[in-house]
């Protein structure tokens, strides 16, 4: 019988990485991966046979929403369930919000792990969302990397909610996130253009569903892009474009990209999948969400964009809305957000089966890249020696059908409902905890840990505002 540290060996299995696919042994002791290679030998350690199974790092979901609030109404989840969720859809590790709703960003920071801590059973980092720049703030960019927090969040859209990045805001965060270290990622839309077709639509009685994607078509989405981008090219800072979902945007940040400019393009499975004409299904009014999803011609785009490089991450952006919580009296009042942090890793690795993607670049997009953006690689996002002992082992040959009444989410809908998919997760490993394995959770404890994302090394390419006095 091994002793709780001899080890797991996992054994015969086909590795696949970001940069090499093939047969390998792969020996977990301590909660990190002691060894790779083949034929290995651990006298005492459990032996446990993968042959037909692929085994993959770790996938982390770089976009959560968990316990969050959209005007009155809020998500149904927890750091509890929407981890254990997380664990089952093939997740070991999960990237929150902390939102700085009063003068400190540091107290939000606080706050959010108070919510985590002791309830996650997956491990966590926080992002840090700016709504405001006060002189609390400014004081507190210097240190917000003692927190934990590398990358910074502006709403360059939510106005009327008092959360909107304006220009001006947008090129202080940019330049002091230069100077400091810190990565900007953003919300592109453009409010003003969205809130007039808002108008333009009440004022003629078209309010269903469907005018969520007419109130909010791809220019949008292009033209905040195409200026945020401008932006972040001129102060010289690191950006990254949240749930990218237009043609247009892939093909900006891809232009971009060529012309040497240091911006990364996240997407989403609801992009991928989702098509406008579920805003013309009788419960269409489940399925809004900012972006909305768009035409089945931005849908291949996004493929294409994740399969040449242009797009380098996805996240679910998971925000578990029930469908009574859905309801609202026209399609600008309904909370935004769909819940997806347990199909994200099978909706992707379908798009290895379907040729969007090869095997490497499906563990790139959902796994290391993001862990390289979060300065968090090889820890997280490798199956190197020393890297945190997170594995996931996928059956190629498992079929599953999409239904909420069997995911695991803390909502009664699924915007997947019936899809049926050919291989997934079987066994979930988390800090060398088998956590979920095959039917079963099999180790729910809540032993998640906060993990801090080092800075990036700073640049001073341009004049510094990051101590600029207050306005």
């Amino acid at each position: 019988m091994p002793t709780p540290d001899a080890g797991l060996l996992l054994r015969g299995g086909r590795l696949v990485t970001a940069d090499a696919d093939g047969p390998a042994d792969i020996l977990v002791r301590g909660g990190r991966i002691e060894a790779v290679g083949t034929d290995l030998t651990a006298p005492n350690a459990a032996v446990r046979d993968v042959r037909g199974k692929i085994v993959i790092p770790g996938p982390i979901d770089p976009h959560v929403h968990i316990a969050w609030p959209y005007h009155e109404a809020r998500t149904a989840d927890t750091f509890r369930s929407a981890t254990e969720a997380a664990a089952w859809g093939g997740t070991t590790m999960v990237i929150d919000w902390a939102v700085q709703r009063g003068e400190s960003l540091l107290d939000a920071v606080a706050a959010r792990r108070a919510e985590a801590d002791g309830a996650a059973i997956l491990d966590y980092a926080l992002h840090g969302t700016v709504t405001k720049v006060t002189a609390t703030l400014r004081s507190e960019l210097p240190r917000l990397h003692d927190a934990g927090v590398a990358v910074l969040k502006l709403y360059m859209t939510y106005r009327r909610r008092g959360i909107m990045a304006d220009d001006g805001m947008l090129w202080y965060i940019l330049n002091a996130a230069r100077d400091l270290g810190y990565t900007v990622s953003v919300h592109a839309e453009n409010p003003f253009i969205h809130e007039w077709n808002e108008a333009e639509l009440r004022a003629a009685g078209i309010t269903g569903a469907a005018a969520h994607g007419l109130h909010k078509p791809p220019i949008v989405e292009a033209e905040a892009i195409h200026r945020v981008i401008y932006l972040a090219r001129e102060a010289r800072c690191p950006l990254l474009i949240r749930h990218v979902s237009t043609a247009a945007g892939v093909d900006l940040i891809r232009r971009a990209r060529a012309q040497g400019a240091e911006v990364t393009g996240e997407t989403c499975p609801q992009y991928l999948y989702l098509t406008e004409e579920v805003f013309r299904r009788p419960d269409g009014y489940l399925y809004i969400c900012s972006p909305p999803v768009r035409t089945d011609a931005d849908r291949l785009a996004l493929w294409q964009g994740l399969a040449d490089g242009t797009l380098s991450v996805v996240g679910s952006d998971h925000a578990a809305f029930p469908r009574a919580a859905k309801v609202g009296a026209t399609a600008f009042d309904v909370p935004n957000g769909l819940p997806g942090v347990e199909t994200r890793v099978p909706l992707l690795y379908a798009g290895v089966r379907r040729g969007h993607l090869t095997p490497s670049r499906f563990v790139e997009v959902v796994s290391t890249a993001v862990a390289r953006l979060y300065g968090l690689y090889p820890r997280k996002g490798a199956v190197l020696p020393g890297s945190d002992a997170d594995l996931v082992i996928i059956d190629p040959e498992e079929q599953r059908a999409l239904h909420a009444s069997s995911l695991h989410m803390a909502v009664d809908w699924s915007p997947y409902e019936g899809m049926a998919l050919r291989g997934y997760p079987v066994t979930v490993i988390a800090g060398g905890r088998i956590v979920v394995d095959g039917d079963a959770m099999a180790d729910p404890r809540p032993a998640g840990r906060f993990v801090p994302c080092p800075r990036r090394a700073p640049s001073r390419a341009a004049p510094s505002l990051a101590a600029s006095p207050a306005p």
